[in-house]
C-alpha cells in the first residue's frame, strides 16, 4: 500500500517554512506528462521520496490524514511536495480524498494533481475543492488550459524555465499569472499572496498560476512547457 509522510515545517526554499506532505510514487498518474523530468526526482527530496515509495519511510493513509487534522488552525498546508493525489495511478480515490479535504478545512490548504480529467475524477475534485482542499488541475503546457478551465477547477500550468512576463493569457482568452516566488527576490509559499498564496486561492481567483520549470532536467521540463515532443 502506498505510504505517505508529513513534514510540520519545511526547510524548502520555496515554499518556506510551512507544513508540506510526501505522497508515494504510486500515486502519480502514468499520463502525466512531466513524470520523467519531475524536479522531485532531482532534488533532496528524491532521496525521501525513493524511501518512501520504497515502504522504507512514512506511515499508512490514516496516520497521515490524521496528523494533517492536528495541524493548527489557520496554518499553510501545501499537500504533496511530491507524489498526487490518493489513488493508484490514473485513478482518484474519491473516498479517501474527501476524508484528506475534511482534515484540512481548518488549514489554508492546497495541491497539485496530473490526474486525468475523466468524468469521475472531476466529481472528485469538485467535492475535494468545496470541501476543505483547494485541488489545483496541472497542465504540461498552455495548449492544455483552456480545456482544463472549462471544468470550472482552479488551474495552474508548467510555463518554460526563462518565462520572463508576469501575465500572459491563452489562446481562449484566460488569463496566466505567473507565480511571483520565480520572479521576486524574498517571497515563498509562505508570503505569497500576505498568507494566501495564489494556488491557495481556487476558485477566488479568476486566473490560471504559471510555474516556471525547475530542476536538473529543466532542458526536458522546458520543452513539455513549450509542447515540443521528445
Amino acid at each position: 500500500m502506498p505510504r505517505f509522510h508529513l513534514t510540520k515545517q519545511s526547510e524548502n526554499r520555496k515554499t518556506g517554512p510551512i507544513a508540506v506532505s510526501t505522497s508515494d510514487d504510486k500515486t502519480c498518474p502514468p499520463s502525466c506528462g512531466a513524470f520523467k523530468v519531475c524536479y522531485a526526482k532531482g532534488n533532496r527530496t528524491a532521496i525521501f521520496w525513493r524511501q518512501l515509495s520504497s515502504g522504507k519511510a512514512g506511515v499508512a493513509w490514516s496516520e497521515f490524514v490524521a496528523s494533517v487534522k492536528r495541524l493548527a488552525p489557520g496554518q499553510l498546508f501545501r499537500h504533496n511536495q511530491a507524489g498526487d493525489l490518493p489513488g493508484i495511478g490514473n485513478r482518484i480515490d474519491a473516498g479517501k480524498l474527501k476524508e484528506l479535504a475534511t482534515a484540512a478545512k481548518h488549514l489554508r490548504a492546497w495541491t497539485y494533481s496530473h490526474k486525468p480529467l475523466t468524468r469521475k475524477n472531476v466529481a472528485a475534485l469538485h467535492e475535494a475543492n468545496s470541501s476543505g482542499i483547494t485541488v489545483n488541475v496541472s497542465c504540461d503546457n498552455l495548449a492544455d488550459v483552456d480545456a482544463a478551465v472549462d471544468t470550472g477547477l482552479p488551474v495552474v500550468v508548467l510555463l518554460p524555465s526563462d518565462t520572463c512576463v508576469r501575465m500572459q493569457t491563452t489562446a481562449a482568452g484566460n488569463r496566466v499569472v505567473t507565480c511571483p516566488v520565480y520572479y521576486r527576490d524574498g517571497v515563498t509559499c509562505s508570503t505569497c499572496g500576505n498568507g494566501r498564496p495564489l494556488c491557495e486561492r481556487g476558485a477566488k481567483r479568476n486566473y490560471v498560476v504559471g510555474l516556471p520549470a525547475i530542476g536538473i532536467r529543466q532542458r526536458q521540463a522546458d520543452d513539455i512547457a513549450k509542447g515540443i515532443e521528445s
